[in-house]
C-alpha cells in the first residue's frame, strides 16, 4: 500500500507500506508461536508479489517447507486454492499484503479455522476477524499521517520538502480465542511481545 503526491517539478512524496522484509519476521513469529509447523502455505496475489522471495528465503532459513500459491482473477476461490495446495495437518497459512485479503478477512479467518490451520496476516483487522495473528503497520495511524501530509501540501508546502515515509513501528496482535479453538497454547514469550491480545 502506498500513497504519493507529485509536484510540478516531478518530485514525489507520500507513504510506502509495502515492506518485504516484514514477511520474514511474520514467518519467524508464526514459527515461534507454533513450533511444530510442518509446512507453510503462502497465499499471495499481484499486490504481494514483492514479498514472495522474502517468504521463501525466511522459510529456508527456518528449515520450513513452503508451498507458494498465487491467487488470480478475483473474487478468489480460497477453498479451491487450499485444496490445490493439498493442505494437511501440521500446515500453517501465511498471507502477503493484499487489498483482497483485507476485504475477504472474514472468509479467510473462517477458512483457516475450519481447516484448523494457524494463520499469520499482515493487518490487525484480519486477526480481529478471527485470524490467529498479525504483524504489521497500524494502518489507521498511517492514514492519519497521510492526512497530515495532505494538509501541509494544501497549505503550501512543496511535496519535494516532504520525505517519502515508511512506518517504523509495528504491532503484533494475537487472537487467543482462535488459538484455543485450534488447540494451541501461545508461548508466554510471544504473549509478552504482543501489542494486543484478543480474548
Amino acid at each position: 500500500m502506498s500513497g504519493a503526491s507529485r509536484d510540478r517539478g516531478g518530485n514525489i512524496t507520500g507513504l510506502f507500506l509495502m515492506q518485504p522484509e516484514l514477511t520474514g519476521k511474520r514467518l519467524e513469529l508464526l514459527k515461534q508461536t507454533v513450533p511444530d509447523i510442518a509446512r507453510v502455505i503462502l497465499f499471495w496475489d499481484v499486490y504481494g508479489a514483492g514479498q514472495v522471495d522474502a517468504a521463501t528465503t525466511a522459510a529456508q532459513s527456518l528449515r520450513l517447507p513452503i508451498k507458494s500459491v498465487e491467487l488470480r482473477d478475483p473474487p478468489y476461490d480460497y477453498a479451491r486454492a487450499l485444496e490445490a495446495a493439498q493442505s494437511r495437518p501440521g500446515d500453517a497459512l501465511l498471507f502477503t499484503t493484499s487489498i483482497f485479503f483485507f476485504r475477504d478477512r472474514d472468509r479467510l479467518a473462517e477458512l483457516a479455522l475450519q481447516h484448523r490451520l494457524p494463520s499469520m496476516f499482515t493487518q490487525r483487522e484480519i486477526t480481529e476477524a478471527g485470524g490467529l495473528m498479525s504483524y504489521g503497520t497500524n494502518v489507521p495511524g498511517m492514514f492519519r499521517l497521510a492526512a497530515d501530509y495532505v494538509d501541509k501540501i494544501l497549505r503550501g508546502t512543496a511535496p519535494a520538502d516532504l520525505p517519502v515515509q515508511q512506518p517504523t513501528t509495528f504491532e503484533l496482535v494475537i487472537n487467543l480465542k482462535t488459538a484455543k479453538a485450534l488447540g494451541l497454547t501461545v508461548p508466554p514469550s510471544i504473549l509478552a511481545r504482543a501489542d494486543e491480545v484478543i480474548e
